[in-house]
């Protein structure tokens, strides 16, 4: 394997702080909940286990877009394991590797499971951390000791692959050929071969730190991102040549990194492992961080579209319908009228702040269009109670022009205001 060696000079992008619109769903226990896929608005799956006594491995499903979530049936080889990740090419047919070399299949939706072997090390009990499959014959697993195999029989057999230089923590391939793995001495593999050969670069910062690559994400064959944790700061580095070089373009100090989450070329996600989960909406430029309850750890997003996204902690189930956008109950004192303000400033570049009134107990909705009516952002989306609310509406991936925000009450359309973006 050609090895290429990377340092990087640190960049401290701008940070700023907001009380996000999360709402907690529902609470397990100790399950730490590494694991969540939704396969539409409604349906959806988190594996994880329990790190104390008892049956470790678990799995939670909804099919009502998380009001409630079912604690399903395992085998005893899944109970008796820590389940790691997870991976589905449709709501039925999927896939499950944790701590054993037991890789776990159904094609039922998790009703019934079967498992295969796959190659493990005789120097103690493998670990497979991350798995990804792309059909229902080829996929890739890594795990501890940097062993890395794959199938192309739908996990019958597995072949072992080159062995990387520590253990597999990430995957992310764009086809069954083309594809990148992380490990936990700060290396970054990529394979263009279906695994038969590997280049990798080793991410380190001006300061020689060594970091956990724990997730990986890429957009197309050239832009990229990879997190990393040394288990008191988190990194994240990017490339836009297809992994060929990357460049640091954020660290943060005293707050590890533990998942990330990629919806399209501006809106990236990171879960942070205490209390805090980071937006950005130009690309990794700027960030902007959405506080939790104190003792949620371990934040692991997952995003069906801009607005709507889950966040898994240890032992709690959060869910937000507005991309976790600020909004703060500015006062709770019960107004005469319904009212939208005027956005302060306007003109804005690139954020505004929105302000309304409600008098009553109501749903709540304040969307965001452009001049041709298409919906741009839904900032509120709940029931909320009497009081005044403020939010902000960040246009960082918007261009220069007039739009327009509507209040709407239990569905009944209060007032619609124009503001204009000047860049």
């Amino acid at each position: 394997m050609k090895k290429i060696i990377l340092l990087f000079i640190i960049f401290y992008c701008s940070v700023l702080t907001a009380n996000a619109q999360w709402i907690l769903q529902s609470t397990h226990g100790d399950l730490l909940l590494p694991s969540i896929k939704f396969f539409n608005e409604n349906t959806g799956n988190i594996f994880g286990y329990n790190d104390g006594f008892g049956n470790k491995g678990c799995f939670l499903r909804t099919t009502n877009g998380g009001a409630i979530w079912d604690s399903m049936p395992l085998p005893p080889e899944m109970l008796n394991n820590y389940l790691y990740h997870q991976s589905f090419i449709d709501i039925n047919t999927g896939y499950v590797c944790g701590h054993t070399n037991m890789i776990f299949k159904t094609i039922d939706g998790g009703n019934n499971w079967s498992y295969s072997l796959a190659p493990y090390s005789t120097s103690g009990n493998q670990t497979y951390s991350t798995i990804q499959f792309f059909n229902e014959l080829t996929g890739y697993i890594g795990g501890r000791y940097g062993f890395r195999a794959k199938t192309t029989n739908g996990g019958n057999n597995w072949i072992t692959l080159d062995t990387a230089y520590a253990q597999i923590i990430s995957m992310h391939f764009l086809d069954i050929n083309y594809g990148f793995m992380g490990d936990t001495w700060s290396d970054i593999y990529k394979t263009t071969d279906g695994g038969l050969t590997w280049n990798y670069s080793y991410l380190i910062d001006s300061l020689s730190h060594e970091y956990a690559y724990n997730g990986i994400k890429f957009i197309n064959y050239n832009t990229g991102y990879a997190i990393g944790s040394d288990n008191v700061n988190g990194v994240l580095f990017k490339t836009t040549n297809g992994g060929n070089n990357w460049k640091n373009i954020l660290i943060y100090q005293n707050n590890s990194f533990s998942s990330l989450f990629v919806v399209d070329s501006l809106i990236i996600y990171i879960g942070c492992e205490f209390n805090l989960i980071l937006k950005s909406t130009n690309g990794g430029n700027d960030w902007t961080n959405q506080n939790f309850p104190n003792f949620t750890n371990f934040l692991v997003t997952y995003f069906l579209n801009s607005n709507t996204g889950y966040a898994t902690s240890w032992g709690g189930i959060y869910k937000t319908t507005n991309g976790g956008v600020f909004v703060n109950n500015i006062s709770s004192e019960i107004p005469s009228e319904y009212k939208l303000y005027q956005n302060y400033p306007n003109p804005f570049n690139p954020s505004t702040n929105i302000k309304y009134q409600i008098t009553n107990n109501k749903f709540i909705i304040l969307k965001v269009f452009d001049m041709l009516g298409k919906e741009i952002a839904t900032l509120v989306n709940e029931k909320q109670s009497p009081g005044t609310y403020e939010v902000n509406f960040d246009g960082s991936n918007l261009s220069t022009g007039i739009y327009f925000y509507r209040l709407s009450v239990d569905g009944n359309i209060i007032d619609t205001k124009k503001l204009v973006l000047l860049k």
